[in-house]
């Protein structure tokens, strides 16, 4: 298992690594297809013989949720837009935190919203200095279980991240029926049907993320996915099924 982050020098490093292994490589393994096609790409392109012996197999990753699209349980909504990710340095980066709150530092400019950002690290105090506002609270570390509180009483949940994985945290958001505003181009974008269960835009696009933003934090009412069959859909491809890996490995 070889893992590297968004800039080009780890990744070629990553690349150098895998290219030495792939004679004796037999199964390949994401918890997103995005990245296994990524991996096809730019790593098999110019070894075309070595791919037809592989094994590419997604495993998503495992979230707590129960779907609680038909609940009875109203929860107040407290917030337009709820963020969540690590704040240390790579952690910023990766999940395009200071996007975002240029985001909501353009959008206050213009109208009244509430946000919500969740997560501890080395970089929060300077974090909540640089981007101290009314419209945003920084709650630091939270317990697993409010999480769900506050996916629950958020309207939308915003991750533009400049590189991801198969994020749980935006599993968790889905089995919750709530909608999702997130990058395309990772290993997440494909939770997105648009319209349907949230919206996509441009990595590092400020500019479209604030538009976004701004034209979702109209909607007055509870926001709630509809469509549970999408949900379901996108859920069961993206859970992992633990019983099933010794026949998905066979």
């Amino acid at each position: 298992r070889y893992c590297f982050g968004g800039n080009e020098y780890s990744f070629n490093h990553f690349k150098v690594l895998i290219e030495k292994q792939l004679r004796v490589l037999k199964v390949i393994i994401a918890t997103n297809p995005y990245h296994l096609e990524f991996i096809k790409k730019n790593i098999y392109i110019n070894n075309p013989y070595y791919i037809h012996d592989k094994k590419f197999i997604v495993i998503g990753n495992v979230y707590d949720c129960e779907i609680s699209i038909d609940s009875k349980k109203e929860h107040e909504i407290k917030y337009d837009f709820l963020f969540c990710g690590k704040l240390n340095k790579p952690g910023v980066i990766q999940k395009g935190l200071e996007d975002v709150l240029f985001a909501f530092r353009n959008l206050s400019k213009v109208k009244e919203f509430k946000a919500c950002v969740v997560g501890d690290g080395s970089e929060l105090a300077m974090i909540r200095d640089k981007w101290q506002s009314e419209c945003i609270e920084f709650t630091g570390k939270v317990a697993r279980e409010k999480v769900k509180y506050l996916i629950e009483s958020s309207k939308f949940i915003v991750m533009p991240s400049r590189f991801e994985g198969m994020a749980i945290f935006l599993l968790e958001a889905l089995s919750l029926a709530k909608p999702i505003i997130i990058t395309n181009e990772t290993g997440s974008s494909h939770l997105v049907i648009n319209t349907v269960t949230g919206f996509k835009v441009n990595i590092a696009d400020i500019n479209s993320l604030t538009n976004n933003l701004l034209k979702h934090s109209l909607i007055p009412e509870h926001i709630v996915i509809r469509d549970k069959k999408s949900i379901d859909d996108i859920l069961e491809k993206c859970n992992c099924n633990i019983n099933q890996l010794p026949i998905i490995l066979k």
